[in-house]
């Protein structure tokens, strides 16, 4: 026989949804009942979570941690399990076996069955007070002279009768917002805002199995006659990510530089972008493989703490052109992984100079040579023949390249115009 969890909030359906949400992580099979109850079938997630006591107190910690107290209640039946959350006083609440489940419905009051509201009046007029007592009449006779549902939920609830759920099921896209219970001016309550919705993001990731490189989180300000627009705050990662801490992390680094525009009410968080997560390694010694993964989040760290604008990588461009064919762009930007993927570059890099001059340095003709400083330079290899179209804003170009060398054997990469009536050497690059 399966185990149940149940859990009583006594709250709104929004308060229920984030609940919901919040413990996927534990089970798939969750479902939401009519009288504000979850319910979440919980077998087959003992070994993992260490034992019945223990995934209590895991459950207890996450609704916790999103500010949601509520009753649990833990039974071989669902309907049991939720008769149990719902009662009152000091006795247990949680049992493994089905005999110890029926000893404690047979205390409870007829009326903590909800489907024996209808007939309730009949039930105590004959003297019928507890299930205990409702149970020991004829199952035949007790739906003919009620009704049928009474008959069903009370031998559902006793384990007798299996029951029908509509499995909850987690949105494509995840938005959920959370009230404030003052006005929060200060970095460290919004950072207490952002982990109580980031719990629940945690648990979307991990019913999917998904991961995400970017959050968006939008403060909300008191309406009024001096109202302002919600202040947005965008999370960007050069990897997916689905850990709490590092979304916290990174927003706690942006919030430092932050200044809000009024005191925040309310905080929400979006993300409609996820893919599927990659395994971590369980290995005794670290993994050589996880090694990017740590630089990739120092970069986050670095474009989270300086601004995304600071922090800068290179982007190889299709261009013929030494000075056009790489650019230099924000390291977080939408198009990082698809430069990953990018073609190679027109032109090979061999024989190219990493130290490029912006711009070119015209030479000295001495000699019928182009000349550096006090230096006749000698031409040793070359010409490369660079082109480019008429189009582009700087007109076209036609240049020779050659790489040349001065009587201490230093190496210049230097081109020749052509196409002009006189000649014309520049200084490009210097060989290390």
């Amino acid at each position: 026989m399966a185990l149940w969890i149940s859990l009583h909030l006594p709250f709104t359906q929004d308060s229920r949804h984030r609940a919901a949400l919040a413990l996927l992580q534990y089970t798939p099979r969750l479902a939401l009942m009519e009288d504000h109850s979850l319910v979440l079938e919980v077998e087959g997630s003992l070994v993992l979570f260490g034992g019945p006591r223990a995934l209590c107190r895991h459950i207890r910690a996450s609704l916790d941690s999103i500010g949601l107290p509520a009753c649990l209640g833990m039974a071989p039946s669902a309907l049991g399990a939720c008769l149990l959350a719902r009662r009152r006083g000091p006795a247990p609440r949680r049992v493994l076996r089905i005999d110890s489940l029926r000893r404690l419905l047979d205390a409870l009051p007829v009326h903590s069955l909800q489907a024996a509201g209808p007939s309730l009046d009949w039930l105590q007029a004959m003297g019928c007070y507890s299930l205990g007592q409702l149970a020991a009449l004829p199952p035949a006779g007790l739906m003919q002279r009620s009704s049928q549902a009474l008959g069903q939920a009370l031998e559902a609830a006793y384990g007798r009768r299996p029951m029908m759920f509509d499995w909850f099921q987690a949105p494509d896209v995840f938005s959920i917002r959370h009230e404030a219970d003052f006005h929060v001016r200060s970095r460290e309550g919004l950072l207490a805002m952002a982990g109580r919705l980031l719990d629940v993001l945690s648990a979307w990731l991990q019913d999917r199995q998904w991961a995400t490189d970017r959050l968006e989180f939008f403060l909300h300000h008191e309406r009024g006659r001096r109202a302002q627009a919600p202040g947005q705050l965008i999370l960007r990662l050069s990897e997916p990510e689905w850990e709490r801490a590092r979304f916290l992390g990174l927003l706690d680094e942006q919030l430092r530089h932050h200044r809000l525009a009024a005191p925040v009410v309310a905080m929400s968080l979006y993300c409609d972008s996820g893919q599927a997560r990659h395994g971590t390694s369980g290995r005794l010694f670290p993994d050589p493989g996880q090694l990017p993964r740590k630089e990739r989040q120092l970069l986050d760290q670095l474009c989270a703490r300086l601004g995304s604008g600071q922090v800068l990588r290179p982007q190889v461009m299709d261009s013929h052109l030494p000075e056009q064919a790489n650019q230099w762009v924000p390291a977080l930007d939408e198009g990082l992984r698809a430069t990953r993927r990018s073609p190679s570059p027109l032109v090979r890099s061999e024989g190219r100079p990493f130290w490029l001059l912006d711009p070119p340095l015209q030479l000295e003709i001495r000699q019928n040579r182009p000349a550096y400083r006090t230096h006749v330079l000698q031409l040793i290899r070359g010409p490369e023949r660079l082109e480019s179209g008429w189009w582009l804003d700087q007109g076209q170009q036609q240049r020779d390249y050659f790489m040349a060398v001065d009587r201490h054997r230093r190496c210049y990469w230097i081109y020749r115009l052509r196409g002009v009536d006189e000649p014309a050497w520049f200084l490009h690059g210097l060989f290390a």
